[in-house]
């Protein structure tokens, strides 16, 4: 990544090579989507939800008992969708571990590290 500063730190200095300033853009994932990357909208979505649910949260009304019966809760779709979710979760887990081993990922691994041939 290239600084804008005008100088650069000296050769003896511990952070050599680096820019002297801390005003250097640093690189975001992705294109802006309405001026915004995609951890800032993540972030900006991540706050409404919590906002908006403790909002939600907010009304007494709705733990009000008006004994009316509850409609089947439909046991067989939760159990599908809770187990789907667990081997989505797995399935992630695996893939994560075949693209980056045991160690950090790169920031746009080429290979699975786990699966490339040592030649």
């Amino acid at each position: 990544m290239r600084c804008h500063c005008w100088r650069r730190l000296p050769a003896r200095s511990p952070r050599r090579g680096r820019c002297c300033c801390t005003s250097c853009p640093a690189t975001a994932y992705g294109s802006a989507l309405l001026g915004y990357h995609y951890y800032t909208s993540a972030l900006i979505g991540f706050i409404a939800a919590i906002v908006l649910l403790a909002a939600i949260l907010l009304f007494d009304r709705q733990f009000e008992d008006d004994g009316a019966a509850l409609p089947p809760t439909g046991a067989l779709v939760a159990q599908i969708a809770v187990w789907l979710v667990i081997g989505l979760t797995l399935l992630n887990v695996i893939s994560t571990l075949l693209e980056c081993g045991f160690g950090a990922c790169a920031d746009n691994p080429p290979v699975y590290e786990l699966l490339k041939r040592s030649s």
